[in-house]
């Protein structure tokens, strides 16, 4: 955590280590906006095709699972859930 002062332009530095983890980089675009009462900021990417693959992979520490088994996952859990109430469930 970090305390930032504005400038009297309105501007603010946003810290390294959250730039870094965020994988904010100069002259990137980002939205401004407000959630819940709070400013948000939201990385806008480039290339959003580009940029966002791989985002949907889920890692468990033995497995790794790609977004098409995630899907097949997830298709097959609704399945479950539609033959069970078929049956009166």
């Amino acid at each position: 955590m970090s305390i930032n002062k504005m400038s009297h332009k309105g501007q603010v530095v946003i810290p390294k280590h959250l730039r870094d983890k965020y994988g904010l980089k100069p002259e990137q675009n980002i939205r401004i906006t407000e959630i819940d009462g709070h400013i948000a900021i939201i990385p806008l990417f480039d290339d959003p095709i580009k940029d966002t693959r791989g985002i949907l992979k889920k890692t468990h520490p033995k497995i790794t699972f790609s977004a098409d088994e995630l899907i097949k996952e997830y298709r097959e859990e609704e399945k479950s859930l539609e033959s069970h109430r078929e049956d009166g469930f």
